[in-house]
């Protein structure tokens, strides 16, 4: 068989190489001269437990050593390599950030411009020459403080990506984002205050305990997701702020918890949003009355589609005072994933049903179809109407 294979082009063999565990591929190319050498045929290097021992499990303290060797021996067989993305995920720590940098380095020179980072040591311990390289940078639990937030924001220029997760060690309560090429940036993490100008900016995805939203102008963005849990008026100042700040926003999935949700300012009740597409994802007290919500829907009349998803809350709080707005004239399907007599959503949907006067379909998940079915029979709307069983 051996010398079967011996026989193949190297190109072949090089594929056959490729669908190896990094361990197999290390000792493969250990069995031939010819063999050493050949190029790694995918342009993505993935170096995890799976990829590099073929078993997640080998993720431990334990396997560091090993993981490190193994790594090393087979960057020294690459030559004349072509690279486009390095993920690297695995729990090393300082001690082994040398190698990192040292692997990261390597990598720049084959090539890549995108770099996945998931490991448990300090950014300001690698020397991170290599981040000005970059085109897209994504790190999980790499721990950041806000020096190292600074570094990287005045380094890496050529940024178009970039995504932190779990990273902010210490607690950061301020982080300024200025990247002028940046397109698309996700941040998952605690953070109290955000301060974001990036004029090219498209995509922004803020998960955490967001306290305060800054924004410069963003004429490119047009898909957001935030979600300032700790905000105590529902979130309606930095819903504002987006669609004073992001006026060609299209899709908005934001998240409110309603404890008393407060009006939004006058700036976002006259500014034009374009927006289409409105995802709440709600923390909802038991018996709080949901009409509140239309403060947020009143703000942008262009408006086609609507979709709660609301989660209960154990403890009660007063409802907000109601106010009867304008028709709306774009909103054209509305989803409610969690219809129950607990939210006092009624009158929110009977709202709807009349107001929404372009409204083409609703569709509503509840536990007792046939009651809500009985309390909607009679509404005088030209909308398909879907209920459906919410097991």
């Amino acid at each position: 068989m051996g010398d079967y294979i011996s026989e193949l082009p190297d190109d072949v063999v090089s594929y056959i190489l490729s669908f190896l565990t990094l361990r197999d591929a290390v000792r493969a190319r250990l069995l031939s001269r010819r063999w050493r050498y050949l190029p790694y045929c995918r342009t993505v290097l993935r170096l995890d437990a799976l990829n590099v021992f073929g078993n997640e499990g080998y993720n431990r303290v334990s396997h560091r050593s090993k993981f490190v060797r193994l790594v090393d021996q087979f960057l020294d067989t690459l030559r004349d390599q072509i690279l486009r993305v390095l993920v690297l995920h695995f729990g090393l720590d300082n001690e082994y950030s040398s190698h990192i940098d040292s692997w990261i380095l390597r990598a720049v020179t084959m090539g890549i411009k995108e770099l996945d980072l998931g490991c448990q040591l300090n950014l300001s311990s690698c020397c991170t020459s290599w981040i000005s390289h970059l085109t897209t940078l994504h790190m999980f639990g790499v721990r950041m403080n806000h020096n190292d937030m600074v570094f990287i924001f005045s380094s890496a220029l050529n940024l178009t990506s970039l995504s932190l997760e779990h990273c902010c060690y210490p607690r950061i309560k301020c982080l300024k984002v200025e990247l002028v090429g940046l397109k698309k940036l996700l941040i998952d993490d605690i953070l109290l205050d955000i301060k974001l100008n990036c004029p090219n900016l498209e995509v922004f995805e803020c998960i955490g305990q967001l306290s305060n939203l800054t924004l410069a102008h963003l004429p490119f963005l047009r898909q957001a997701k935030v979600f300032p849990i700790s905000r105590r008026d529902g979130g309606s100042s930095i819903f504002a702020e987006l669609i004073r700040f992001a006026p060609h926003l299209k899709a908005l999935s934001f998240f409110v918890r309603p404890l008393v949700i407060q009006p939004l300012p006058l700036t976002a009740r006259i500014s034009k949003s374009c927006l289409k597409q409105l995802d709440l994802l709600m923390l909802v007290p038991y018996g709080f009355d949901l009409f509140g919500i239309t403060y947020f829907i009143n703000a942008c009349p262009s408006l086609e589609i609507l979709r709660l998803k609301l989660r209960p809350l154990t403890f009660t709080r007063q409802s907000p005072q109601k106010e009867y707005p304008d028709c709306h004239h774009q909103l054209k399907e509305v989803a409610i994933d969690t219809y129950s007599q607990k939210y006092n959503l009624v009158e929110l949907v009977l709202y709807l049903l009349r107001n929404a006067v372009a409204l083409e379909k609703m569709v509503i998940a509840c536990s007792d179809k046939e009651k809500l079915t009985t309390l909607l029979q009679n509404v005088n709307s030209s909308a398909e109407l879907i209920i459906r069983h919410n097991h």
